[in-house]
Formats: structure tokens, C-alpha cells, sequence
């Protein structure tokens, strides 16, 4: 076709609507029942969707619908890799005949922009679309909501917008978790910027680590079983700054915590004894110094350590190091 010649566009006018989430967080449940009483270890919540994450309805029944959440995979409830199942509220989803555009990823605890009744509260994690405006500000557009929005409290995700800030690491994003309140199943910062209560709110130990992955544009899975699966195998004297660190017991028999090294001796994680995040020392918080172990695994005593790490997809340990010394 010549130079300035006109394009022709084919529009699908048969698309299937999209279901996404349209309020700041909702829980995926077992079963379709809100819980009695509100339990930060209730195991009938399996991990919680983010505002503007993808659901696919399978069936409804009545005020709830059965869902499949393909931005969270997971092996252990099919047996394969599969989007979670689970239930959650029809009033907490919006229909679309199209797909979401997204540019952005939120990297702060709440971001609040303009709602229809009050302020709409965007919680960290969160993909979605901004706008860069001619004075250097962004701006959010979405039926829920529209606003002006710091540069400093998003992550963009790809380079269609100029003047695009680096990327934060995940150390930095866990960091801002500390105090964080433990929620199973937890994915959303209990750090609410209003008294106004929007359900209860936490991370536990794999949903941190897959928030502040999220955040830097990385894709993991939601648990921390999974999360080994698909992590890069290394020895514990390899360990650098965003690698994780996994523990499996022998009365569970599978990965069931994991904690994200900080370098320099230290590490976060989200603590269920402790029912925050917490950033501690080494030596506080396993029974060995994991960087002089020159292995993949230790054991002490019932518990095995496994050490692992996730890049973005064609960024080799050349490309990391560049970045610590470009930031340093």
C-alpha cells in the first residue's frame, strides 16, 4: 500500500462481553456465603482480586457467580496450570464488550481519584490505563473513577508514554508492606488512607510476593508452592537483592512460605505468628546464614530451604547488575 493511501479496518462486532472488578478489592471464595464474622485466617477465602483484574464467569446463582481469575494461575486446585476458581459477588464486577486496555501498574498502598459518590480508593497492584497530560501530569479515566495521579505512586509497564520513570525493584515495593497487617489469602495493603472500612484488608507471604512482583512488571503465580514451581533454581550463595527464599516443613510436605532477601543479611515476609510483614535479620529469622550455603537446599531439622529467583523474561544477570550500578 502507497505512503498516505487509505487503511482499511475490520471491527469483530461478535465479542464476548468481559467481566472485571470494579471495586478497589473483593475476596474469591470457596463458597458462595460472605463469612459471620470477620476472620484474618479464614481459610474459605482463596486470595482476593484486584480493581480492574479479569474474571470469567463459569455459572451464576443468584447475587453470586463461580469464576475463573486468569491473571492468577495456579496448578494445585486442577492439577494443571489453570486460572483460579472461586466465588465472588456479581455487584462487585462490571460487563465490557472488549478487552482493558492497561499501561500502568499502581505501586502505592491506595491511590484515591474521583468517584461517583466520594473518593475511589485503587489499591496497590492494580493495572491500568492513564494518560499522560501535557503538563506532565497523568490522568485515570474509568466509569468507576477519574483523577489526576502521581507519577511517583504508579509503575508504567511499557515505554508507549514518554518521559517513563525506572522501574522500582521488589525490595523497594516489599518495603513499603512493612506493618502490613497478615491476612490469608491477602492481596491488597491494610494501610487504608480513611476510616471508611472496605473489608478486611493484608497480604499472607506468596500474595506479597506476588504484589510487589506485579509491581515490577513480573508475572508469578499466586501461591508459594506455585511460586517454586515456576521460580529459577539457585544455590544460597547466589542470593541477590528481589531472589526468594522458600520453606517447606515435613508435616506439610510441599512449599508452604516463602520470603523475599533484601540483601545485605536481611529479608521480608509476611508472618503469620507474627500477623504482619516484617523486615528482620537473617539471623532472626533462619537458623542459618543462607549465602554461605553453596547448595540449592538445607535442611534444619523438619524444615528444608530452597532458594529462587524471577527476571523479566530476556533480562539476564548482566542486565541486573548494569541496573544496580546505574541506581547505585
Amino acid at each position: 500500500m502507497d505512503e498516505g493511501s487509505a487503511k482499511i479496518v475490520c471491527y469483530n462486532l461478535n465479542v464476548e462481553p468481559r467481566y472485571y472488578v470494579c471495586v478497589p478489592f473483593t475476596d474469591l471464595l470457596r463458597r458462595p456465603s460472605e463469612p459471620k464474622i470477620q476472620n484474618y485466617f479464614d481459610r474459605k477465602r482463596l486470595t482476593q482480586l484486584l480493581y480492574n483484574e479479569e474474571v470469567r464467569i463459569i455459572r451464576n446463582e443468584g447475587e453470586w457467580c463461580f469464576v475463573e481469575a486468569p491473571e492468577q494461575l495456579s496448578f494445585r486446585q486442577r492439577r494443571r496450570w489453570a486460572p483460579y476458581r472461586g466465588w465472588v459477588k456479581m455487584n462487585a464486577l462490571r460487563k465490557t464488550c472488549g478487552v482493558n486496555r492497561v499501561n500502568a501498574v499502581v505501586i502505592s498502598s491506595f491511590t484515591s481519584v474521583k468517584g461517583k459518590t466520594g473518593p475511589f480508593y485503587i489499591p496497590f497492584g492494580s493495572r491500568i490505563f492513564v494518560r499522560y497530560m501535557t503538563d506532565g501530569s497523568l490522568f485515570f479515566l474509568e466509569e468507576e473513577g477519574e483523577g489526576y495521579l502521581e507519577p511517583s505512586k504508579i509503575s508504567l509497564l511499557n515505554c508507549e508514554i514518554r518521559n517513563e520513570r525506572k522501574a522500582k525493584d521488589p525490595v523497594t515495593l516489599a518495603l513499603t508492606f512493612v506493618g502490613c497487617k497478615y491476612l490469608w489469602g491477602g492481596r491488597s495493603p491494610s494501610f487504608l488512607p480513611t476510616e471508611k472500612s472496605i473489608g478486611l484488608t493484608g497480604v499472607d507471604c506468596s500474595g506479597l510476593v506476588n504484589l510487589v512482583f506485579r509491581g515490577v512488571g513480573i508475572d508469578i503465580p499466586r501461591d508459594a508452592h506455585e511460586q517454586f514451581m515456576k521460580a529459577k533454581k539457585i544455590k544460597g550463595s547466589e542470593l541477590e537483592k528481589g531472589d526468594l527464599i522458600f520453606v517447606s516443613s515435613k508435616e506439610r510436605g510441599k512449599i508452604d512460605h516463602v520470603m523475599i532477601y533484601c540483601g545485605d543479611g536481611f529479608i521480608v515476609e509476611a508472618s503469620g505468628k507474627e500477623g504482619k510483614v516484617r523486615y528482620l535479620s537473617v539471623k532472626d529469622g533462619l537458623p542459618v546464614d543462607p549465602k554461605k550455603v553453596d547448595n540449592k537446599l538445607f535442611h534444619f531439622k523438619d524444615t528444608t530451604f530452597y532458594f529462587g529467583r524471577f527476571v523479566k523474561e530476556n533480562e539476564n544477570k548482566g542486565d541486573r547488575d548494569k541496573k544496580t550500578e546505574d541506581t547505585s
